[in-house]
Parts: C-alpha cells; sequence; structure tokens
C-alpha cells in the first residue's frame, strides 16, 4: 500500500458474500463479518491491489482502486477509527507455501498509524493478516514506527540468513523463510508496542 497524492474512489453496495470469523476477527459482530471478510473474499485473488475503508460498525464508507501492488491516495481521504483492509496481489499464482504472501509493510503500518485507524488487515489468497490498534493508541510515530519496522527487518533478515546457511539454501527453506520473514517482523513490533496481531488461513 502507498500513500500518494491522488487516488480514485469509488462506493460500493453493502451485499457481499458470506464471511467466516477467526482469529483475526476477534471482537467482531455478524456484520462485521459479513460486510468486511466478505468483501475480502471477493478480492482476496484480484491483480490489482484495493483498498476499502469501513467504520467502526462495519458499513463500508469507500474503497480506492489501485494498479498491481500499489494504491495511490491521500491519508486525508481515511476518517479516523476506521477498519482498513486490502488485498496483497504479489503472491497470485504461486504455488506451495508461497501463496502464503506476505504480511504487512512498512507503508501499511505507517497508514495505519497517520489514519489513526481502528485496525489495518491485509488479504492474500489464502491468508489473512490483522493488526488492532490498542484502546490508548498506536503508542508510537508514524516515523518512528518505520525505523523500528527497518530495525526488525535487519534482525529477521539475520535470523533469515543464519536458518538458511544451516538448511543449506534449500528450495523449501528458501520460501519458507520468505513467507514468514515480515510475519516475523510484525510479531516483533506488535510485541514491542502492545498491538493486536494475528493471522488466519482464510
Amino acid at each position: 500500500m502507498t500513500k500518494a497524492s491522488g487516488g480514485t474512489r469509488k462506493k460500493y453496495p453493502q451485499k457481499t458474500a458470506p464471511g467466516k470469523k477467526g482469529a483475526t476477527e476477534k471482537g467482531y459482530n455478524t456484520k462485521m463479518v459479513k460486510n468486511i471478510v466478505g468483501m475480502e473474499q471477493k478480492y482476496r485473488r484480484n491483480k490489482d491491489e484495493t483498498l476499502h475503508v469501513f467504520n467502526s460498525k462495519g458499513d463500508i464508507v469507500s474503497s480506492i482502486g489501485g494498479k498491481g501492488a500499489r494504491v495511490v491516495f491521500k491519508y486525508s481521504e481515511i476518517p479516523a477509527n476506521s477498519i482498513l483492509t486490502h488485498n496483497h496481489p504479489r503472491s497470485l499464482g504461486e504455488s506451495g507455501i508461497m501463496r502464503i504472501g506476505n504480511s504487512f509493510s512498512s507503508d501499511d503500518i505507517r497508514t495505519a498509524i497517520k489514519t489513526n485507524a481502528r485496525e489495518m488487515r491485509a488479504v492474500t489468497p489464502t491468508y489473512t493478516f490483522s493488526i488492532k490498534r490498542p484502546k490508548e493508541g498506536w503508542g508510537v510515530s508514524a516515523d518512528e514506527a518505520t525505523k523500528a519496522f527497518a530495525n526488525a527487518n535487519r534482525i529477521v533478515s539475520k535470523q533469515g540468513d543464519n536458518y538458511l546457511d544451516r538448511t543449506k539454501w534449500s528450495e523449501s527453506s528458501i520460501a519458507r523463510a520468505a513467507v514468514t520473514h515480515f510475519h516475523k517482523v510484525m510479531k516483533i513490533l506488535a510485541k514491542k508496542y502492545g498491538w493486536d496481531y494475528s493471522k488466519k488461513n482464510k
């Protein structure tokens, strides 16, 4: 996800495919599951990334379409306390464990903090990721979080290199290191700032 100077806004009706509640929907009521998870089911296999903005009750506010793995928008377009969800299309066409795709990027976390979102979500063809804001707030500025993300990224990269050295850089080991990398980064950040981070298989 990328914050930039423009974007296309489009309203979508509330009617969506049925959703399924899991670890990433802790605290959700039936309406939130139907609208938010239902929308994610429709978009998780799209080749172009789209940001969907829901209010805290689970009503759709707007959708901002992107191109490829990029969405262009202004932070001011996103109301505070929104639930944001978007698809990560880069793992489309992958096989095996690589179909899981990646967890959140530094830009995703920056967007969540800059817009004071209630929750940031991301879906791949096979997985759903969620990071929820604590009651007292995100607890960090966007700039500080970006630096912390970069530091956690370095830690996980070093751990990954050590793991690959031990496993002789096998094809399966490389794939496992790749798909777990940003999940491990997010676990470090969630522990540091008290965020509620979770993931589930679809």
